[in-house]
């Protein structure tokens, strides 16, 4: 609903609630961040009776009060009990924004939220802006303040109801660290609470906030789950699973306590604490043990009461597999787990083969014969995925029946999760055999061409595999996965290019790296995007004597393709032929891919491929090398080529080439630019400079050497600033704007050499302002604004000047300007005496009640912004100035009003009393 600005004050207690709420978020909108007159005139509709309005209050305060406003605070403290829950939100992230670090008050009433409002969205507000605070807290230079928040949340479990302790502990867990002692005494002190829901809540609290293998925390869980072991009533299982994973997290290897409680909650009648048992139980157990107790797991078998119990006790077993050392005698427990894999339920067949396949010793005939029968047998996908993951742990290599069946599983089962392991198992087993390995590794070829993508992963693994531990296979691996490169389908292809990849990263001399090269010319882009990644994976692997040339001869392959070829080729090529740069290389090497990278910025269809390819030059070097000089001479190149779009694509080349505050990018960019005659291209340059100047902030060891270059960007861009073309002298102005932010404070380390680069550059701007061109008047009034020290008062007579100048609207040097024109600059003016002209100053209004009555309306708003800025308090003219103001509406009538505000502060009370009156 739209305001009239001038009506604002008296909206504000108008009886229509929507018009109060658009009255509330148009001061918000309006008014300066920390604006103490702003906050009141909010804070003061704190307790407005509609709650929209509520709201919007302390959404506006949010924006408007600075850290640590007393008002602003009072108000969100006590909007924390308000009877709306979209208002106590709002107050909460008030609150969290404007509390300073160690606000206790802040924390306390946000924790009392958390533990006790009624909403669910107003709980998980508190929670989020308490893990907000709390985080600042930790960062905050105040000592006092970093446990502000965890102290407010322990005091409230001190005493809450059950539901309050239950919440402060959730909350607990997500805000304090792991360790926090305090936090964790807390939630320990809750481990025996009555309630078993708050019980519980403490137990995943521990499990988050003891530190691993802190064996006072896991003997008090113990404690904890012996006490309630008997307890039936509703929460008990909860609460004995979550003491479960709690002691998953903290419990030592090996304990035998915590396993022997874990072994007894195996058998426990629920399924879900029967599943953290198994959590427990693998996190608890020690790996490559020489003797376990196993008869009780045994037992635990022998006793299940149902198929649930029967396949907790077998994934038991699985896990006791997995840690068992081959000293023990695994075999004898497998043949008590075989007669499970005839069970009429699917999940414990299941659960039997994966435990045959970590029990049985390799070469157990009765266990491998068991396994066989299922993956040959079996109605179920999953049992039989199991089955043949299994035969391929257990067969001995070169087992003629199971490397058969594994080969027709592959090729003909309908489940893809039986293929894949059928896939993985034959690599497990391969024969040294050459008849038995040749049909495996066709087997293994031939499953390229799978529908599914994962069996197809699952193949190429298989296959290097094979050639990684027996040599004597890589070339036939190597001949069969050439052929698939040129298989019709693409999805075969692209696995064919990743395995030919990983087969010479192996280390298998092949031709297939210069075959991978003809991918670049595939139709199809996922093959190309393909070839590219082998390409480059294979370089950074390649090592030894074989390295030099199989680098020379990829390279070769490639660049080849970046001169002929179509455009979607040339492109895929010269990023492959970025990615694939080696650390060590030579100095022609450099110059040809400078040159590839330069064509490539002169073809509209290789602009993206030739920025890609420059920033994956840094991206593949990482940090141990940084690239040579020539590739950001190609680059710099790039910036004269005759496409605007290859000079912005050169450019972003340059900034991924070298990091930001680069000194050595910075001079040799600083170098061509007296050199450069195309204006486009020099404000390309200077664009580059920009970017690569270093920062002078003391943070290495090079200060010096950065403090010179600096000073002679500076003089570079100084000395453009007398080019003809007008746009060159914006571009330069801008320049220095952006260079000034790259100088230490004034009164930090090296603030006189600051000072002294600040005092030269706004000499080098301010003759600019008299300049024939208002877009260069313009730009130098903003840079002014930016170099010019507040009150400077050789800025503010030029500035004022310029207004003056510009509003007698005489001639140029042969540049008429229009209205327009001369509206910007004085728009521009304005605005920077905003920043540089004096307080009070007698000029400065005078010229901003001048530009009040402009017809343009941006004009005449930046000139009320600077009366608000600069004019002296009880003002009379001004006073009349803006209120004569406040009858257009709009932006300019709000910020009449601000300024008003600002001047006159008794203005606002006048304003509501007539508008009562009327």
């Amino acid at each position: 609903m739209a305001l009239a600005v001038a009506e604002l004050l008296a909206s504000l207690d108008d009886e229509d609630c929507d018009v109060r709420c658009a009255a509330i978020k148009a001061l918000a909108q309006g008014a300066a961040h920390g604006d103490p007159s702003a906050v009141k005139l909010l804070a003061d509709r704190a307790k407005d009776p509609d709650e929209d309005v509520r709201e919007a209050v302390f959404k506006g305060l949010l924006t408007v009060a600075s850290k640590g406003d007393e008002v602003a605070l009072s108000s969100a403290l006590l909007a924390l009990s308000d009877a709306d829950a979209h208002v106590r939100c709002a107050a909460i992230a008030c609150l969290g924004a404007i509390a300073l670090p160690g606000d206790r008050a802040a924390a306390d009433g946000i924790a009392l939220c958390v533990g006790r409002d009624e909403d669910e969205q107003v709980r998980e507000a508190g929670v989020e802006t308490l893990v907000s605070m709390s985080a600042q807290d930790r960062c905050s230079e105040q000592v006092d303040a970093a446990g502000t928040v965890v102290g407010a949340v322990v005091q409230l479990l001190q005493g809450g109801s059950a539901s309050c302790c239950r919440e402060g502990l959730q909350a607990l867990a997500q805000i304090a660290i792991r360790g926090d002692k305090t936090a964790l005494a807390a939630a320990i002190a809750k481990l025996d609470d009555s309630d078993l829901e708050v019980a519980a809540a403490a137990a995943q609290a521990v499990g988050t906030l003891a530190e691993v293998r802190d064996t006072e925390a896991a003997a008090l869980l113990c404690n904890c789950l012996e006490a309630r072991s008997s307890t039936d009533s509703e929460g008990a299982e909860g609460l004995q699973s979550q003491l479960l994973l709690a002691l998953a997290e903290v419990a030592v290897q090996g304990d035998a306590r915590c396993l022997r409680l874990i072994r007894t909650n195996l058998s426990h009648d629920s399924r879900t604490v029967r599943s953290s048992a198994l959590s427990a139980f693998g996190a608890c157990i020690p790996n490559g043990s020489e003797e376990l107790e196993t008869s009780g797991f045994l037992d635990l078998l022998a006793n299940a009461k149902d198929s649930d119990h029967c396949v907790t006790a077998l994934r038991a077993l699985t896990v006791l597999g997995r840690a068992l050392n081959g000293s023990c005698s695994r075999n004898n427990i497998a043949s008590c787990v075989r007669k499970h894999l005839t069970d009429e339920d699917e999940e414990v067949r299941q659960a039997a083969c994966e435990a045959i396949s970590y029990l049985a010793a390799r070469g157990d005939v009765a266990s491998l014969a068991a396994l066989v029968e299922r993956l040959s047998n079996d109605p179920d996908g999953d049992v039989r995925a199991s089955s043949a993951e299994g035969i391929g742990r257990i067969a001995p290599a070169g087992e003629k029946e199971a490397a058969d069946l594994l080969r027709q599983v592959l090729r003909q089962d309908d489940d893809s999760d039986a293929r894949c392991a059928a896939a993985r198992s034959l690599a497990a087993i391969s024969s040294v055999d050459d008849r038995d390995d040749s049909m495996t590794l066709k087997a293994l070829a031939g499953s390229l061409e799978d529908e599914d993508g994962s069996v197809r992963d699952a193949s190429v693994q298989s296959l290097v595999e094979i050639a990684r531990v027996r040599p004597q296979a890589a070339p036939q691996v190597s001949q069969l996965l050439e052929l698939k490169l040129g298989h019709q389908k693409p999805e075969v292809r692209c696995s064919a290019v990743v395995g030919v990849a990983r087969i010479v990263e192996a280390g298998h001399p092949c031709r297939a790296p210069v075959i991978i090269a003809a991918s670049l010319e595939d139709v199809e882009e996922d093959v190309r995007d393909e070839a590219v990644v082998a390409l480059a994976s294979i370089i950074k692997h390649c090592s030894g004597e074989r390295a030099t040339a199989l680098v020379a001869d990829l390279f070769n392959a490639v660049a080849s393709r970046c001169k002929q070829g179509s455009h979607a080729t040339r492109a895929a090529a010269l990023q492959a032929i970025c990615k694939m740069m080696p650390e060590e290389r030579t100095e022609s090497f450099d110059e040809l891919v400078g040159r590839l990278l330069l064509d490539g910025f002169e073809e509209s269809e290789m602009l993206q491929a030739a920025e890609l390819g420059a920033a994956e030059l840094v991206i593949g070097l990482g940090s141990k090398k940084r690239p040579r000089k020539q590739f950001l001479q190609a680059c710099l190149s790039g910036l004269e080529c005759s496409r605007r779009t290859g000079r912005k694509a050169a450019l972003a080349a340059v900034a991924a080439l070298w990091p930001a505050g680069s000194i050595d990018a910075c001079a040799v960019i600083r170098e061509r630019l007296p050199k450069a005659s195309n204006g486009e291209v020099l404000r390309a340059y200077l664009e580059g400079l920009v970017f690569a100047a270093p920062v002078l902030d003391g943070s290495d060891g090079h200060h010096d050497e950065a403090r010179n270059e600096l000073c002679r960007a500076f003089d570079a861009v100084a000395a453009r600033l007398s080019d003809d073309d007008s746009r060159v002298r914006s571009a330069c102005i801008g320049a220095f704007k952006k260079l000034v932010s790259k100088l230490p404070a004034p009164n930090g380390k090296d603030g006189d050499s600051s000072k002294l680069l600040q005092a030269s550059a706004l000499e080098s701007v301010m003759p600019q302002l008299q300049s024939d061109s208002p877009a260069v008047q313009g730009s130098a009034a903003d840079a002014v604004a930016v170099i010019a020290v507040p009150g400077d008062p050789t800025a503010e007579a030029a500035l004022l000047g310029l207004l003056n100048n510009r509003d007698s609207n005489l001639p140029g040097q042969g540049y008429h300007s229009t209205a327009e024109d001369e509206q910007d600059v004085h728009w521009s003016a304005l605005r920077a005496l905003r920043v540089v002209g004096s307080k009070g100053s007698s000029a400065v209004v005078l010229a901003a009640l001048k530009f009040a009555s402009d017809t343009d309306e941006q004009v005449r708003i930046a000139a009320i912004q600077l009366l608000g800025d600069v004019a002296a308090p009880g003002d009379d003219a001004v006073k009349s100035c803006l209120e004569g103001l406040l009858s257009g509406g709009g932006e300019e009538a709000r910020e009449a009003t601000w300024a008003l505000l600002k001047l006159f502060p008794d203005w606002g009370q006048d304003g509501k009393q007539k508008k009562k009156k009327e």
